[in-house]
């Protein structure tokens, strides 16, 4: 099985809500809150199509609308979601193909239940991305586009199956390692980041381009017990490890 396959599938199970996941149009996967049956002709009719990123459809079964949404993640893969409402609360990011922000505190509130009942210890990298405005402001945003897929790509590959990726802003990534011995173990990986997306990007223009990232490490509970000061507390470690240089990473103490 696929890295990628991997990723996507441990996603689904995390969803709290009926998804599926689709390989060249056929379902591989589903977890078990979905029904295909219940809007079976919605899901084929959304089977069919291709393009734009997201596409919507909703049907009445036993006087009750239901919704459809599917996701496309890249030319292979794709989910379809099923829900009662028409306000999704799983999104991915339509151009990185990771997860969204708004994701992080539902997955990292199972990731806690986990972590406590089985003692484990979460780490959360915060990855800031420089020099995309220089692509930008010389090749075009459609460029700087392709660079930040490019970068969240390897992001998605230095890390293992059971690891979430989430994008946090425009240049901003969040890494949630799900099972690690200690905060040393969380240098490893970051150390393995800053290296991979420090390389040269090529691009279909000829110009090589080179990206800095800076990350800045905080655990869980072992810095806090709140998520969301774990994370504030990666981010202004991030900060410092700017200050030290680009191509860096600080672990929080």
């Amino acid at each position: 099985m696929e890295k990628n396959e991997e990723y996507f599938i441990k996603i689904i199970q995390s969803i709290d809500q009926g998804a599926c996941l689709l390989k060249n149009r056929s379902i591989i996967y589903k977890n078990p809150l979905f029904d295909q049956s219940i809007i079976d002709q919605e899901v084929s009719s959304l089977l069919k199509k291709d393009g734009s990123l997201e596409q919507h459809s909703e049907c009445q079964s036993e006087n009750k609308i239901r919704y459809a949404k599917k996701i496309l993640l890249g030319q292979t893969y794709s989910i379809i979601l099923l829900s009662s409402k028409k306000d999704f609360e799983f999104k991915i990011d339509p151009l990185t193909g990771l997860l969204s922000r708004e994701c992080i505190d539902k997955i990292s509130l199972q990731l806690v239940d986990d972590a406590i009942n089985f003692n484990k210890i979460l780490s959360f990298l915060f990855i800031s991305i420089d020099g995309i405005k220089a692509v930008t402001d010389k090749l075009g945003q459609e460029n700087a586009n392709i660079v930040l897929k490019k970068c969240a790509a390897k992001m998605n590959y230095a890390t293992r199956a059971n690891d979430f990726c989430f994008r946090f802003g425009e240049n901003e990534f969040v890494i949630i390692l799900t099972d690690i011995k200690d905060k040393m173990d969380s240098c490893i990986v970051a150390s393995r980041l800053v290296s991979s997306i420090s390389e040269p990007i090529s691009l279909e223009t000829g110009d090589a381009v080179s990206i800095s990232a800076n990350i800045g490490i905080s655990c869980y509970p072992v810095d806090d017990s709140d998520i969301n000061k774990v994370i504030d507390k990666a981010e202004k470690t991030m900060h410092l490890s700017i200050k030290s240089g680009i191509n860096n990473y600080q672990i929080h103490d």
